[in-house]
């Protein structure tokens, strides 16, 4: 590495001893200039694996950083997503809790009321009673064709 730092700097100091040269000489290439034009070639190709670790370096740091970065904003939008999810969920608890029957069940319980031509077991009482597929018990007038009401315990 000191090897590498050293002729970095020799390479840095032949560039611009034979950029002053050529300056002198108006940059031309001419029997004074070529040995100036070649050693300027020479400076670069010294000073060149250092300055490639530099720019290699500094870019792989910089991928690191965008690849921390992506990382923190993904797992910043996952907390966000979860505590969008535990907001609407929390949401939909307390709506549960206010309305028992949402859209949803009633579609449900519509759904497991039995049909209005469905004839039930009469009973003692002048009721006729049926049960649906869901295991809900429902009664109505013996006879009639009525709506079915959902017997509640």
């Amino acid at each position: 590495n000191t090897t590498v730092k050293t002729l970095f700097l020799v390479g840095i100091i032949i560039i611009g001893f034979n950029l002053y040269w050529l300056d002198k000489f108006n940059h031309s290439w001419n029997m004074f200039t070529y040995e100036a034009w070649v050693m300027l070639v020479v400076g670069f190709v010294l000073t060149y694996p250092l300055s490639s670790t530099y720019m290699y370096e500094g870019s792989l740091k910089k991928q690191q950083e965008n690849m921390l970065l992506k990382h923190q904003q993904e797992y910043m939008q996952s907390i966000r997503d979860k505590v969008t999810v535990e907001r609407q969920q929390n949401y939909e608890m307390q709506e549960n809790n206010q309305n028992p029957i949402k859209e949803g069940n009633s579609q449900k319980n519509e759904s497991s009321v039995p049909d209005k031509d469905a004839i039930g077991n009469p009973d003692d009482n002048g009721y006729e009673w049926i049960n649906s597929e869901d295991g809900k018990n429902w009664y109505r007038a013996q006879g009639s064709s009525d709506d079915w009401i959902e017997f509640l315990n």
